[in-house]
């Protein structure tokens, strides 16, 4: 199917085969290194916090210095206009690619949408062609129903071009250092809000056996420990308050016992915080960089992402619980 699609975007047929440069600083050894380290899963928080968590998946990661992430020039897909693919509604919808970042696999590629209008949405892949086709397809499917649950219609995902490709985990786009703008501030706000209505609603109708039951055959990531639906929900909590804003030096709230409360909490600090953060404030911090454009981006992303799992993950907990 991806060949199909890459068949008419790329003149020829056949889907042109992309080279990813890897800069290391210390030769094979650190090449080694590299493939050990646990890559973190985009959005996933190293958590900075002193104060324990509860029961909800913390995962704290080395950041070796033997590997230092450049960013690259990849070689483009000749003529990356899709409109033949998907149809040409209007302007371009501008897509950054990103290449290995741990996410639903080790060194995955992401696609990301940058337009208000799909504001947060992302593809996810092992290489260019599978992450742009799973933008166009499941993760844009995903996304417009999610929109319509809350009353709105979203647009068509008009053709799209390819601007920027970097590697490396936590990098930043050319795209994150432009000041955030009111409709992105707005946008996202809107958008966890939807989010955590969903989320609370899904938590507060399971019961304890529900939220607390794990699913043997469900295969994560080796440094990824959320696997209840209850370890899920810290996590998300965690990754927005203690992972996102904490990148950009603000102190995350006290933890709470309570999921429940604990997502409320949460939320209440990141709207206050989203609401009068600077809209061009970036932080570099152990090989990371952050600014308020990529985090606004990553909040609208992630808990609408993670619903789709919990809610697979719910319907296999009420069987397994019930039978």
């Amino acid at each position: 199917r991806v060949h199909a699609l890459l068949s008419e975007m790329v003149p020829g047929g056949a889907p042109t085969k992309l080279t990813l440069d890897v800069h290391l600083s210390q030769g094979a050894g650190s090449a080694r290194r590299r493939q050990q380290r646990p890559k973190p899963f985009v959005g996933q928080p190293e958590l900075r916090a002193p104060s324990p968590l509860p029961p909800g998946g913390r995962r704290d990661l080395e950041h070796p210095t033997d590997v230092e992430h450049h960013r690259t020039e990849h070689p483009r897909l000749p003529s990356l206009d899709t409109t033949a693919a998907f149809g040409r509604l209007g302007d371009m919808t501008t897509v950054c690619l990103e290449f290995g970042v741990g996410a639903h696999v080790d060194d995955a590629t992401l696609a990301w949408v940058y337009d208000h209008r799909w504001w947060g949405l992302c593809g996810q892949g092992t290489d260019e062609a599978s992450a742009l086709a799973d933008l166009t397809t499941r993760a844009a499917r995903s996304y417009a129903s999610f929109l319509e649950r809350h009353g709105e219609l979203a647009r068509p995902l008009e053709g799209f071009e390819v601007v920027e490709r970097l590697d490396g985990d936590e990098l930043t786009f050319r795209l994150d250092h432009e000041p955030a703008t009111d409709e992105e501030v707005e946008r996202t706000s809107v958008l966890l809000g939807y989010a955590r209505e969903e989320l609370l609603s899904l938590i507060e109708n399971c019961s304890d056996a529900e939220l607390d039951w794990d699913d043997s055959d469900r295969r994560l990531p080796r440094w990824a420990r959320w696997r209840t639906l209850r370890q899920m929900a810290f996590h998300i909590a965690d990754t927005e308050s203690r992972y996102y804003l904490a990148a950009l030096n603000v102190d995350p709230p006290k933890r709470c016992a309570d999921v429940t409360e604990e997502l409320r909490r949460s939320r209440a600090h990141v709207r206050d915080v989203v609401a009068r953060l600077e809209r061009d404030r970036a932080v570099t911090s152990r090989g990371e960089r952050w600014t308020t454009r990529k985090v606004l981006r990553r909040l609208a992303w992630h808990e609408r992402s993670e619903l789709d799992a919990m809610r697979a993950l719910r319907d296999k907990a009420r069987r397994a619980v019930h039978d």
